[in-house]
């Protein structure tokens, strides 16, 4: 008995021991292994085998994140792959604490610098996070109501009938980026519903059926032009899809007959002198291309 407990209790030590090595190897992994998207930021990743009952740390394990992405680190160098771990998507080399540089990608994936993530392009984890949710939920096809409720789900600038109702700080950050010729993307979604008080009983009745409606609008910048695409979300169509040299913001008191009394306006243009007040004027004439050629793509009117 005493010899079976002699050999039992060193065995049970190094038990206990490997346990606290594994809890501890759990807090402390922040350079080399798995890292994961978790609240706009890349995080370490340890996953638990149910079967074997122990924690599982360090490079080269698989792990899924909600929109089909694995990422794993390997001192400075980062590779993406796809949900199942079978392709390599992307290899990325740490620049600094919140910014990558994307050495490699998969063309097949990414066949241009069109692309969310293009050869020799540096990003910033932010921004490099939310354009790969922006570009998944720009692709979803639903319901303009299930639409809306991912996008306020998600990280997206969010307007229902011309207002600003979550997401000004996700625009705020890539106004930032963009402004110091950083490469970013946001996505923006406009949901539109038909109030029968402001409009005539005729034209009511024309519409009512196709509202609501919610179009998507996604914006990349490559450090040189800013590039738009805009989609019903319940069609695979893509409507518009036109590049722009510049991104001016414009705020204002709303005129007398407006049914809100001031704007905050981000309007995509080709002329850097363009105004307001002409882009408005524009819009309004009846002579075809009047004013300038634009896109606002950031639509807050409000009281």
């Amino acid at each position: 008995m005493r010899k079976a407990l002699a050999f039992l209790l060193p065995a049970f030590l190094i038990i206990i021991l490997v346990l606290c090595f594994m809890r501890k190897e759990k807090h402390e992994m922040v350079k080399d292994g798995l890292y994961v998207i978790m609240d706009d930021e890349m995080q370490p990743y340890v996953t638990f085998d149910s079967k074997s009952n122990t924690w599982r740390c360090g490079a080269g394990i698989a792990v899924s994140w909600s929109i089909g992405g694995i990422y794993s680190q390997k001192k400075d160098i980062i590779t993406a792959m796809n949900d199942t771990g079978s392709d390599e998507i992307a290899l990325f080399k740490v620049i600094s604490e919140n910014k990558i540089k994307a050495l490699k990608v998969n063309k097949s994936v990414f066949p241009d610098e069109k692309s969310w993530i293009a050869e020799g392009k540096t990003y910033e984890y932010n921004t490099f996070n939310n354009a790969a949710d922006a570009d998944s939920l720009f692709k979803t096809i639903c319901s303009a109501s299930d639409a809306l409720n991912m996008s306020k789900e998600t990280d997206t600038v969010v307007f229902e009938n011309l207002h600003c109702v979550s997401g000004s700080e996700i625009w705020d950050r890539f106004y930032q980026s963009v402004s110091s010729n950083s490469l970013a993307s946001v996505l923006c979604a406009y949901y539109y519903t038909l109030d029968e008080t402001r409009v005539s009983e005729e034209l009511y009745e024309q519409e009512k059926d196709s509202y609501p409606v919610l179009y998507f609008y996604l914006v990349e910048y490559d450090g040189e032009k800013y590039t738009v695409k805009v989609r019903d979300s319940k069609s695979e169509e893509i409507e518009k899809h036109d590049t722009y040299k510049y991104l001016l913001h414009f705020t204002g008191e709303a005129p007398a007959t407006a049914l809100y009394s001031k704007y905050d306006n981000y309007v995509l243009v080709d002329d850097p002198e363009a105004t307001w007040e002409g882009i408005f004027a524009g819009l309004i004439s009846s002579q075809s291309g009047a004013g300038y050629r634009h896109c606002t793509v950031y639509q807050n009117n409000y009281n």
